[in-house]
């Protein structure tokens, strides 16, 4: 994953940030695909087709739209899906970022027509479809954080942030939380099952009449957004009973993985009882499978007990 940063400037934020990715009053411009479709006629049928449904899988909810002048071409050259933009508005000490968004696709050749549908000018061809979110990330902070001089100027170019190792981030992933409040993930497949929704341990297994069958208890079922929601607001993807971080492990592969238990079995919770986000606790693979076990559930105290005891013992 790149981290890419643009300096818009000032006067490039005021006039387009409101047409393509929004401002704190008017909240995120939404795209969708029929929006832009009739303005992408110089790419192949196949690269419309894959254009829309990417965005259709990853970017459900709406998109924004970001344009590059040709000139950052060179830069952009090892552009991919998953990567970050940051827009710069203003680089003065006092100035910040003003948006950050995860790429979801982009053509693979510039868009002239698109470029001036959207802001009246034909040279922001290099088009970006992103989902992110407004900040107010201050560029004194990110000069501090990279080691760049407060007294530089970006003048309108593009860059790819180069300077992880040097920093007090220990992944780009950890920066766009921190500074985001929320690391935009991608889907890249449709599950035949939403494992956010759906735990093996909280499936009911019986017998009918001979014929075994397998029946997932979800009359009360899990709310999805509730689940989403919960790991949106994670700041810490480390597991709570035993601390295992699949980033940590698995790198880019294991960004913001992380699965919900919920601290209060489904099974018990009476007609009409809601969920909240403080009945939920992140837990890995492994201790969410140890925690359903038993019936009922074992706590996450007393998993983590568990755990302390046995290594312990191994001392």
């Amino acid at each position: 994953m790149t981290v890419y940063f643009q300096h818009v400037g000032q006067q490039g934020a005021a006039r387009d940030f409101p047409r393509t990715i929004g401002t704190p009053d008017q909240g995120l411009v939404k795209f969708h695909w029929a929006d832009v479709e009739s303005h992408l006629g110089n790419l192949s049928d196949d690269e419309r087709r894959n254009l829309e449904q990417r965005l259709n899988l990853s970017a459900p909810d709406g998109f924004q739209i970001w344009g590059i002048p040709s000139g950052a071409r060179p830069v952009l050259r090892e552009l991919k899906n998953g990567d970050f933009l940051l827009l710069l508005e203003d680089a003065t000490p006092g100035g910040r970022f003003g948006y950050i968004g995860r790429v979801v696709t982009f053509p693979t050749i510039e868009c002239h027509d698109l470029s001036q549908h959207l802001w009246q000018q034909s040279k922001y061809s290099i088009i970006v479809f992103l989902i992110g979110g407004l900040t107010v990330y201050p560029f004194a902070k990110f000069c501090d954080s990279f080691g760049y001089s407060l007294n530089w100027n970006p003048r309108g170019m593009t860059y790819a942030l180069r300077r992880l190792n040097g920093s007090q981030y220990v992944s780009e992933a950890q920066f766009i939380r921190e500074i985001l409040g929320f690391y935009p993930d991608l889907n890249t497949e449709r599950p035949a099952v939403d494992d956010s929704l759906v735990d093996l341990s909280e499936l009911d297994i019986s017998d009918e009449e001979g014929r075994r069958q397998l029946r997932a208890h979800i009359h009360r079922e899990r709310s999805a957004r509730l689940i989403t929601e919960f790991k949106k607001r994670l700041t810490n993807y480390s597991c709570s009973v035993c601390g295992f971080n699949f980033e940590r492990v698995y790198g880019t592969l294991g960004i913001s993985f992380i699965e919900a238990h919920h601290t209060k079995p489904v099974s018990q919770l009476e007609e009409g009882e809601r969920v909240s986000l403080d009945d939920l606790a992140p837990v890995c693979s492994n201790c969410h499978g140890m925690l359903h076990r038993r019936f009922p559930p074992v706590s996450c105290k007393q998993l983590t007990d568990i755990i302390a005891d046995r290594f312990a013992a191994m001392v």
